[in-house]
């Protein structure tokens, strides 16, 4: 079965030649879509950009779906981010599934009620692996921590300085 995705085509990719240590194999080129934006940004190859993207760093295989919004961030290799979402002064680690219409650094600014002396700035930190639900409002300096699925936990919104 073949994939078609514009010039992503399983059988005929275009890809660098890059070799780094612990990646399977090259990735095809970035996508941007029609809609897409992107201002003062670094976009790895394998990322498909359908929304807008600033001041910000896509690793490796980073998805931004439609009306998205992603600004002042850093996103590791292989996170989706569903359509209508906006993400804000952010470090999110590899492999985070975000569903859609998620706000990621909403809010007023309050420091982490955990790490209070290293996470005050506004930055909101999303460890690898875990699983964001449609809807979610997460304020800033907010920690959640690897594997962690908020899909079970019904939650609607986190509040500023949280950790889960």
């Amino acid at each position: 079965m073949r994939k078609n995705s514009g010039l992503n085509i399983e059988d005929w990719q275009i890809k660098t030649n890059s070799h780094v240590k612990g990646e399977i194999g090259d990735r095809p080129s970035a996508y941007l879509s029609r809609g897409s934006k992107i201002n003062n940004s670094l976009i790895a190859r394998g990322c498909v950009i359908e929304g807008i993207v600033k001041n910000s760093i896509l690793s490796p295989g980073v998805m931004v779906r439609k009306d998205t919004v992603i600004s002042n961030s850093i996103i590791f290799n292989d996170t989706v981010i569903g359509p209508d979402s906006v993400i804000e002064k952010s470090i999110i680690d590899k492999s985070v599934n975000i569903d859609e219409k998620v706000h990621l650094g909403y809010g007023e600014s309050k420091p982490n009620e955990k790490f209070p002396h290293h996470l005050f700035t506004g930055i909101t930190v999303i460890g690898k692996g875990a699983k964001i639900p449609k809807n979610l409002r997460i304020g800033k300096n907010c920690i959640i921590n690897p594997y962690v699925s908020l899909v079970e936990k019904g939650l609607k919104e986190m509040g500023s300085g949280m950790t889960v």
